[in-house]
Protein backbone atom coordinates (compact mmCIF):
# COMPACT_ATOMS: atom_id res chain seq x y z
CA UNK A 1 0.00 0.00 0.00
CA UNK A 2 1.85 3.67 -0.99
CA UNK A 3 2.00 6.14 2.35
CA UNK A 4 -1.06 8.42 0.72
CA UNK A 5 -3.49 5.44 0.02
CA UNK A 6 -5.66 3.98 2.33
CA UNK A 7 -8.03 1.63 2.59
CA UNK A 8 -11.08 2.08 0.07
CA UNK A 9 -14.00 0.55 1.63
CA UNK A 10 -14.81 -2.25 4.46
CA UNK A 11 -16.05 -5.41 2.85
CA UNK A 12 -17.96 -7.49 4.71
CA UNK A 13 -17.52 -11.57 4.26
CA UNK A 14 -19.53 -14.05 5.48
CA UNK A 15 -18.30 -17.27 5.84
CA UNK A 16 -20.54 -20.43 6.04
CA UNK A 17 -20.31 -23.27 7.80
CA UNK A 18 -19.26 -25.34 4.38
CA UNK A 19 -16.40 -23.17 4.04
CA UNK A 20 -17.89 -20.68 1.09
CA UNK A 21 -17.32 -17.41 1.66
CA UNK A 22 -19.41 -14.74 0.68
CA UNK A 23 -19.23 -11.17 -0.39
CA UNK A 24 -21.86 -8.76 1.03
CA UNK A 25 -20.95 -5.77 -1.39
CA UNK A 26 -20.85 -7.85 -4.42
CA UNK A 27 -23.72 -10.07 -3.50
CA UNK A 28 -21.49 -12.83 -4.95
CA UNK A 29 -19.90 -16.01 -3.76
CA UNK A 30 -15.83 -15.93 -3.77
CA UNK A 31 -13.16 -18.58 -3.40
CA UNK A 32 -9.65 -17.70 -1.49
CA UNK A 33 -8.27 -16.43 -4.40
CA UNK A 34 -11.30 -14.26 -4.98
CA UNK A 35 -10.81 -13.01 -1.29
CA UNK A 36 -7.52 -11.99 -2.33
CA UNK A 37 -8.08 -9.97 -5.29
CA UNK A 38 -10.35 -8.13 -2.97
CA UNK A 39 -7.60 -7.59 -0.85
CA UNK A 40 -4.69 -6.24 -3.29
CA UNK A 41 -7.13 -4.10 -4.53
CA UNK A 42 -6.99 -2.40 -1.24
CA UNK A 43 -10.10 -3.16 0.44
CA UNK A 44 -10.48 -3.19 4.38
CA UNK A 45 -11.89 -6.81 4.59
CA UNK A 46 -13.20 -8.43 7.93
CA UNK A 47 -14.61 -12.18 7.76
CA UNK A 48 -17.75 -13.02 9.63
CA UNK A 49 -19.34 -16.51 10.60
CA UNK A 50 -22.38 -16.36 8.96
CA UNK A 51 -24.23 -17.66 11.99
CA UNK A 52 -22.91 -15.95 15.55
CA UNK A 53 -21.10 -13.10 13.81
CA UNK A 54 -17.98 -14.21 15.24
CA UNK A 55 -14.89 -12.35 13.62
CA UNK A 56 -12.99 -14.97 11.24
CA UNK A 57 -10.91 -12.85 9.44
CA UNK A 58 -7.39 -13.45 10.85
CA UNK A 59 -8.25 -17.30 10.86
CA UNK A 60 -8.90 -16.98 7.12
CA UNK A 61 -5.92 -14.55 6.15
CA UNK A 62 -3.54 -17.60 7.93
CA UNK A 63 -5.86 -19.93 6.09
CA UNK A 64 -4.94 -18.01 2.65
CA UNK A 65 -1.21 -17.63 3.28
CA UNK A 66 -1.17 -21.71 3.83
CA UNK A 67 -3.15 -22.12 0.74
CA UNK A 68 -1.23 -19.63 -1.29
CA UNK A 69 1.98 -21.03 -0.23
CA UNK A 70 3.98 -23.27 -3.16
CA UNK A 71 6.79 -25.94 -1.15
CA UNK A 72 9.02 -24.92 -4.31
CA UNK A 73 8.84 -20.88 -3.72
CA UNK A 74 7.27 -20.73 0.02
CA UNK A 75 5.99 -17.29 1.29
CA UNK A 76 8.32 -18.01 4.77
CA UNK A 77 10.97 -19.83 4.29
CA UNK A 78 11.70 -23.16 7.20
CA UNK A 79 14.89 -20.81 8.94
CA UNK A 80 12.39 -17.60 9.14
CA UNK A 81 9.76 -19.72 10.78
CA UNK A 82 11.87 -21.00 13.09
CA UNK A 83 13.39 -17.64 13.62
CA UNK A 84 10.07 -16.02 14.27
CA UNK A 85 9.29 -18.65 16.61
CA UNK A 86 12.53 -18.22 19.06
CA UNK A 87 12.01 -14.36 18.84
CA UNK A 88 8.23 -15.19 19.83
CA UNK A 89 9.39 -16.95 22.76
CA UNK A 90 11.19 -14.41 24.41
CA UNK A 91 10.30 -10.97 23.02
CA UNK A 92 6.31 -9.40 23.61
CA UNK A 93 4.04 -10.65 20.39
CA UNK A 94 2.57 -7.55 19.92
CA UNK A 95 5.57 -5.65 19.55
CA UNK A 96 7.46 -8.45 17.40
CA UNK A 97 4.10 -8.41 15.14
CA UNK A 98 4.14 -4.29 15.23
CA UNK A 99 8.01 -4.45 14.12
CA UNK A 100 7.27 -6.58 11.32
CA UNK A 101 4.28 -4.80 10.19
CA UNK A 102 6.39 -1.96 9.29
CA UNK A 103 9.01 -3.61 8.37
CA UNK A 104 6.65 -5.11 5.71
CA UNK A 105 5.36 -1.44 4.58
CA UNK A 106 8.58 0.36 4.18
CA UNK A 107 9.74 -2.60 1.73
CA UNK A 108 6.10 -2.24 0.42
CA UNK A 109 6.86 1.28 -0.16
CA UNK A 110 10.52 0.79 -1.22
CA UNK A 111 9.13 -1.29 -4.03
CA UNK A 112 6.57 1.26 -4.84
CA UNK A 113 9.38 3.79 -5.78
CA UNK A 114 10.15 4.33 -9.52
CA UNK A 115 13.84 4.20 -10.73
CA UNK A 116 13.46 8.00 -10.76
CA UNK A 117 12.57 8.16 -6.73
CA UNK A 118 15.07 6.69 -5.58
CA UNK A 119 16.69 9.82 -3.89
CA UNK A 120 13.66 9.89 -1.55
CA UNK A 121 14.77 6.46 -0.22
CA UNK A 122 16.43 6.90 2.99
CA UNK A 123 18.99 4.52 3.28
CA UNK A 124 19.84 5.63 6.84
CA UNK A 125 16.61 4.59 8.14
CA UNK A 126 16.50 1.44 6.27
CA UNK A 127 20.30 0.32 8.03
CA UNK A 128 18.67 1.22 11.43
CA UNK A 129 15.43 -1.36 10.38
CA UNK A 130 18.37 -4.19 9.89
CA UNK A 131 20.33 -2.90 12.96
CA UNK A 132 17.27 -3.42 15.07
CA UNK A 133 16.22 -6.92 13.55
CA UNK A 134 19.83 -7.56 13.99
CA UNK A 135 20.04 -6.76 17.77
CA UNK A 136 16.39 -8.56 18.47
CA UNK A 137 18.32 -11.55 16.47
CA UNK A 138 21.15 -11.41 18.49
CA UNK A 139 19.90 -11.03 22.27
CA UNK A 140 17.86 -14.03 20.96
Amino acid sequence: MKNNQHPKEKVSIKKYSNRRLYNCSSSKYINLKGLVNVITKNHNVKVEDHLTGEDLTQQTLFQLVYEDNDPKKPIFSENFIKILFKILEKNNRADVSEYLESCLKKFDNYNELEKKDFEKLNILDLQLQILELKKIIVSN
